[in-house]
């Protein structure tokens, strides 16, 4: 029903036109057929966490459709995946005259690095700060705390979650028990003057062993009184103990001079002076300090 020599079609059908020529009608038809190029829909804008690819399709064949990546072309391909990297990604699907466009923006939110060890040992009864670094938007430990750094009081495993752009970021840290060093260097003890006492920690194999005298050796002989304490170091446990050591005056005494004795007379021998509480052995069965003999000999006497 339209006169005119051109006509614009926006819909499949068959158009027939009719002309006359000098007396003469012409008839001739087209046939309009709908494109199979219905456009291009790559989705919405989305957020791509580390690690998670993203496959957009075209919906067409390889053939059909070219991609651009932040304006540079990548090649023909019916789909092209990102990954890793913020991307402004075009589609252009061309068939026959057709050429159908879709753009889609991909903001890729980046893995946030917690600078957290895998493991970490722990000194048995100790406790260690555990601290991630600084920078991501929020920080959510498995014990519930909030900030960027927590205290570690027992072995287990502890989960970081750092939040970014609706990605959950996790870091597991396996916290393992070191058990102490054990060793005992015992009671307080008195020595006698003049005499030493070995002091051992048990542990020859120890990785690092510092006496409060500056000795480093297992064992340390003394023959002083004070306190000497030892630190043993083992896997990275120290282990402290320490004792106390008296030295005991020797007792000081004299039974006289050597003695001459003529018959019928007798020898009075005393340990003199005798210090209080002290036990004494003559050097023959006698049990008093004071001692009477007539018979020649060699008479000792021992005090402790």
């Amino acid at each position: 029903g339209v006169l005119q020599p051109t006509q614009v079609v926006d819909a499949p059908g068959t158009y027939a036109l009719e002309m006359e020529l000098e007396g003469c009608t012409f008839v001739d038809e087209v046939v309009v057929v709908p494109s199979p190029n219905t456009g291009v829909d790559l989705g919405l804008d989305a957020v791509v966490c580390h690690g998670e690819p993203l496959t957009l399709s075209s919906g067409y064949s390889s053939s059909e459709t070219e991609w651009w990546v932040n304006g540079a072309p990548e090649g023909e391909g019916a789909s092209w995946t990102v990954l890793n990297q913020d991307a402004t990604v075009i589609a252009e699907v061309t068939i026959g005259g057709c050429v159908e466009r879709d753009t889609v923006v991909i903001d890729y939110a980046p893995l946030f690095n917690t600078g957290l060890p895998s493991s970490l040992p722990l000194c048995n009864g100790d406790s260690t700060w555990l601290a991630a670094n600084v920078g991501a938007p929020a920080y959510e430990w498995s014990t519930g705390a909030t900030t960027t750094g927590i205290w570690l009081t027992a072995p287990g495993t502890y989960t970081l979650t750092t939040p970014i752009q609706g990605c959950e970021y996790a870091t597991d840290v396996t916290v393992q028990n070191v058990p102490l060093p054990v060793f005992d260097l015992g009671a307080d003890q008195t020595i006698c003057e003049g005499t030493t006492l070995l002091l051992s920690t048990g542990l020859f194999n120890a990785d690092e062993t510092s006496w409060s005298n500056g000795s480093t050796g297992p064992t340390l002989e003394v023959s002083s009184a004070g306190t000497y304490a030892v630190v043993v170091t083992e896997n990275g446990c120290s282990a402290e103990d320490d004792i106390v050591i008296s030295v005991q005056d020797l007792p000081v005494f004299d039974l006289g001079p050597d003695q001459h004795l003529c018959p019928d007379e007798v020898a009075n021998l005393i340990i003199y002076p005798l210090p209080a509480d002290a036990d004494f052995n003559w050097s023959i069965a006698h049990y008093d300090p004071a001692l009477t003999t007539n018979a020649p000999g060699v008479y000792s006497a021992l005090v402790n």
